[in-house]
């Protein structure tokens, strides 16, 4: 990876980074694993509550730099995971993202499972993501309950002004160019 930068989120920290934008990749069968690492695609930095160490030029010279957009994959990596929780809300196969598939009774349908280690050790920090999952592709809560560290790793040199995302979400998001860069 070019430039990479990591940035450590272990226990209170994880709330420097908003999710509610990105689009979460998950390889199931490591979440059953005591380090689990997740994609995320389009993570938000509120820059005036937590400076990024490393921050481009780009940034640094926009007017409105106190949000900033990372239009590209980045990873997460928890390590001493010992339970993992996921919920989806599958979009309909329409790929509609205002659709959600509903069961027979009109009730919109859940997958749910849940990972837990046998060895349960305390305290455990819970790291919560409510955001697009890309497979299946719907609406997901994932918790991860850990007692080790979290780490970000991501590209500073592509991160842009979030009014920028906002005003042309095509040309940065996740279903435009985002998925087909897995």
């Amino acid at each position: 990876m070019k430039n990479t930068a990591e940035y450590i989120l272990t226990g209170g920290q994880f709330e420097e980074i908003d999710c509610s934008e990105a689009v979460l990749n998950v390889n199931y069968p490591a979440l059953t694993s005591s380090i689990v690492r997740l994609g995320l695609w389009g993570i938000v930095f509120h820059l005036r509550d937590h400076p990024l160490p490393e921050v481009p030029q780009v940034l640094a010279s926009a007017q409105s730099s106190d949000m900033a957009y990372l239009p590209d994959w980045s990873s997460i990596t928890f390590t001493e995971v010992h339970e993992v929780e996921v919920r989806v809300a599958p979009y309909l196969p329409s790929f509609d993202r205002d659709g959600v598939l509903d069961r027979e009774a009109g009730e919109p349908t859940e997958l749910h499972k849940l990972w837990k280690s046998a060895d349960q050790r305390a305290p455990l920090h819970t790291y919560g993501f409510d955001c697009v999952l890309d497979q299946p592709y719907g609406y997901c809560s994932l918790f991860i309950r850990a007692c080790g560290t979290a780490k970000l790793t991501y590209r500073p040199d592509l991160l842009i002004p979030f009014s920028e995302y906002q005003a042309d979400p095509k040309s940065f998001g996740w279903w435009e160019v985002g998925r087909l860069r897995v």
